[in-house]
């Protein structure tokens, strides 16, 4: 699983007692990181549930490339063991990035899966936009969804194309939601059969990613933190070493 998450950085303007045109005080930069886990290690405590026993995490420093962050990814997983899986699984957003990644260092080894949550989100937004009733938009939301999730895409591809072919008959809003939703899943017709993916063991949803990426903010996102560049750098991969038990690796290096 791969995401990224934002943290503060000192901009070029950080400690001036006047504001300087073009140089911000401040700047947010965003930290691509990686969860990497057998499903073996992934425990049941109930239904909607679970728990990792064991996992490895991967993060890099601000300003790191999406390739330079794959291929960081890609070294982990074969040192760990993915050329010896019978079965690899990538689980993710939406985001553009991530599906590269995937595309340049996975697409040959591994199913690619795009986070059930995610494309929710997408649902739902859709179905706000087509109807002004709240409990309509509900309904036509979760009927899709329930077939996306149990059954296939096949009823979200039929609403689409025919929500595409009637959109010009409809609101300039209505109809640009209608555009990119269509050409979002387009993207990601072969990301979503989730209930094959449920039957072989392998969560739908990237909640793994999304606990470690709160782990990590938890951690860097504190009041009063504005990270040099360098003291981000050097504590993010104190951190990752000490979360992976490989502390002692470190001094090596």
């Amino acid at each position: 699983m791969m995401d990224g998450w934002k943290a503060r950085h000192r901009g070029r303007g950080w400690g001036f007692t006047k504001p300087v045109e073009g140089w911000e005080a401040v700047h947010w930069y965003e930290i691509k990181s990686a969860v990497i886990y057998c499903l073996k290690d992934r425990a049941q405590l109930s239904p909607k549930r679970a728990a990792l026993l064991r996992k490895h995490v991967v993060a890099t420093p601000a300003k790191t490339e999406p390739l330079t962050f794959g291929k960081r990814v890609h070294h982990e997983a074969v040192r760990l063991g993915m050329a010896l899986a019978k079965r690899v699984y990538v689980i993710m957003d939406g985001a553009v990035w991530l599906w590269n990644v995937f595309e340049d260092r996975f697409r040959s080894v591994a199913t690619g899966t795009l986070d059930f949550y995610h494309a929710s989100e997408h649902i739902h937004a859709l179905g706000e936009v087509l109807f002004d009733n709240k409990e309509e938009s509900g309904k036509w939301s979760a009927k899709i969804l329930n077939d996306l999730k149990h059954r296939s895409a096949s009823t979200l591809s039929r609403t689409l194309s025919e929500l595409v072919a009637d959109a010009a008959a409809r609101p300039p809003k209505v109809r640009e939601t209608i555009r990119q939703t269509a050409a979002y899943f387009e993207k990601h017709t072969e990301h979503m059969d989730y209930p094959k993916s449920a039957a072989a063991g392998c969560p739908i949803g990237s909640g793994s990613m999304e606990s470690q990426c709160s782990q990590f903010q938890n951690r860097f996102k504190r009041r009063g933190q504005f990270w040099s560049t360098s003291g981000f750098s050097a504590l993010l991969e104190i951190a990752v070493r000490h979360q992976n038990n490989e502390l002692r690796s470190l001094w090596a290096a």
